[in-house]
């Protein structure tokens, strides 16, 4: 190869809010730069991710829009694309950079295109146009798990063969487990004599932190010596806020708000609680088994991909506050379990879901896809 391949990273922003935009970070800063080019371009402006790459030499383009209204924005990506000659593209579900990625590969802009999918869910019209408009013209897609796999299947109605698994990954030289947990409490000002129960989110609906919050004043009316933290920020924040203030469980909460380096607060955990309606393959379980931490989470999407009941945590019917505050008394009442389970959880991580595993992924993908002539069903 004479010269690295040149890769369009495509997305209206790249804001520090969950375990999608985290993963993206992490495949453009791995790649090796001998075989790619990693290019950002953000349709929007960059957001607190797309700044930091940059900062750290990633060629970047942002603002070629205002809003997806921007009449604009066509004549700037189009002359863009036809300036910097992408060899491909790497696009998500994010309608507005999805749809416009399929519109380049449709003008023989770009030779090829990537679609990877990063939730279990078509969150509106736009999404789901978007996506039907790209999918088929995209040379491959890829999920995360194959359950996650067969629902886009489901929406796409694209050949197996097209798409291809990538597992989320974790670099565990970084996240990893403490030896003195106690001391990692008392400097994040959290209850070092108590049991702490938490999670690492982006605060939105999705997510069902009016559950979390449900299972822990069970949790406490067991007699549970439990404190609970939930570490991010989001829309959903003021709606937790006055749960939590309704249930009068003020002095059992942390929330520390948006973090950009969550390890700590993952050492400090001594089980991971997700109560989520929905998931693709979740980060915050992974980051948090690779630092030791046992979870508890509800049986959706990816979920039971990461979680072996019994073995590394426990599952949950999906809004079964009972059953989830069963588990975490359990759990909570049993230090030798709790690192049991933890033990197995870095081990699998380890096993299954490194950083290296998903960047090599990554790579193996996009040189496949650049020996390829461009052909998709409707090339």
């Amino acid at each position: 190869m004479s010269e690295p391949l040149r890769i369009w990273f495509m997305r209206t922003a790249l804001d520090k809010r969950g375990g999608a935009e985290a993963v993206i970070v992490r495949i453009i800063q791995h790649l090796p730069r001998e075989l790619f080019t990693p290019i950002a371009v953000w349709l929007y402006q960059a957001g607190g991710y797309g700044e930091a790459l940059s900062q750290e030499g990633v060629r970047t383009h942002a603002g070629l829009a205002r809003s997806r209204w921007d009449i604009r924005m066509p004549v700037r990506l189009i002359r863009l694309a036809r300036r910097e000659k992408p060899d491909l593209v790497v696009t998500t579900e994010n309608a507005l950079a999805c749809f416009w990625a399929g519109v380049l590969k449709r003008m023989g802009l770009v030779p090829h295109l990537v679609l990877a999918f990063h939730t279990t869910r078509l969150v509106s019209r736009a999404v789901y146009f978007a996506v039907r408009f790209s999918a088929p013209v995209a040379d491959r897609l890829v999920a995360l798990t194959p359950s996650h796999r067969q629902f886009w299947r489901r929406w796409t109605q694209v050949d197996e063969e097209r798409f291809v698994v990538i597992p989320n990954g974790v670099d565990t030289s970084v996240f990893r487990p403490v030896s003195d947990k106690l001391t990692q409490k008392k400097q994040l000002s959290i209850p070092s004599n108590k049991i702490i129960v938490g999670l690492v989110a982006y605060f939105k609906d999705v997510k069902n932190l009016p559950l979390f919050v449900e299972v822990a004043e069970q949790v406490l009316r067991q007699g549970a010596d439990a404190h609970f933290v939930l570490v991010g920020d989001g829309p959903e924040r003021p709606n937790i806020e006055k749960i939590i203030r309704q249930k009068a469980l003020q002095a059992h909460f942390t929330l520390p708000g948006l973090c950009d380096a969550p390890l700590p607060w993952y050492q400090a955990f001594d089980i991971l609680l997700l109560t989520s309606y929905t998931e693709a393959l979740p980060l915050t379980i992974l980051e948090a088994a690779a630092c030791g931490v046992p979870a508890v989470a509800t049986d959706v999407g990816g979920v039971r991909d990461v979680v072996v009941h019994g073995e590394t945590g426990f599952i949950a019917p999906s809004g079964d506050a009972a059953c989830l505050a069963h588990w975490v008394r359990l759990l909570t009442g049993q230090a030798s379990l709790r690192q049991q389970m933890g033990q197995a959880a870095r081990e699998r991580v380890l096993r299954l879901f490194s950083l290296e595993r998903m960047v090599q992924g990554y790579i193996d993908l996009f040189l496949q896809i650049s020996r390829m002539q461009g052909h998709t069903s409707e090339s």
